[in-house]
């Protein structure tokens, strides 16, 4: 399921999850642990649209048919989903090497500077999750490029994966239920919820 492109945010809230636990020991001592496994979550307000638009049919549709938390759906955000750098007409490109978050990735431009700018954010072809790159990404003579991810991957690489980086979807599903909609007194619609990516969908 894909929400509406149709439909503008007002407010976009973004927040990070990580499996870590940090407790005090009877010394004192900070005893931490943590699992694999890390997730963004956003709370999110759309802009107000006249009851009866498509705009507005096409939201209280939408938000109606996932069914509270139940379904996964696709959303992209104007502001994060798209990258700062210079790769905007570049093709998707493959994945070369692995090695923990530094990946090698090829076949872009020769010589092309700040491909991609520290804060970026990516996916793979082979699962959902989405990465923020943590380097100013730049290709050599060869058209090769190091890339280095803020977070381990949550599924390896193999090689030959293609990356997504222009209009990157975050696979999320609703965090509670109800999500708040408000029909004002000149027939405005608004909605206002929470989501958090699923990364095994």
């Amino acid at each position: 399921m894909i929400f509406p492109s149709n439909i503008r945010f007002l407010e976009i809230g973004m927040r990070e999850h990580n499996q870590v636990s940090v407790s005090r020991t009877a010394g004192l001592y900070r005893d931490r642990s943590k699992k694999p496994g890390h997730a963004y979550a956003f709370s999110v307000v759309t802009q107000e649209y006249k009851y009866g638009s498509d705009e507005a049919m096409d939201l209280m549709c939408f938000m109606e048919s996932l069914q509270g938390p139940y379904h996964v759906f696709d959303i992209v955000f104007d502001v994060v989903s798209f990258p700062r750098g210079n790769v905007k007409n570049e093709a998707g490109k493959a994945i070369l090497h692995v090695n923990g978050t530094d990946i090698l990735t090829g076949g872009w431009t020769p010589n092309r500077q700040n491909l991609f700018k520290r804060g970026d954010v990516i996916r793979f072809s082979n699962h959902s999750k989405v990465y923020r790159i943590n380097n100013y990404v730049s290709s050599d003579a060869n058209g090769n490029a190091s890339i280095n991810l803020t977070k381990p991957l949550l599924k390896p690489l193999s090689g030959g994966e293609f990356i997504q980086y222009n209009g990157v979807p975050f696979t999320v599903a609703l965090d509670s239920e109800p999500q708040d909609v408000t029909l004002d007194g000149d027939q405005f619609i608004q909605y206002e919820f929470d989501c958090m990516e699923t990364p095994n969908a």
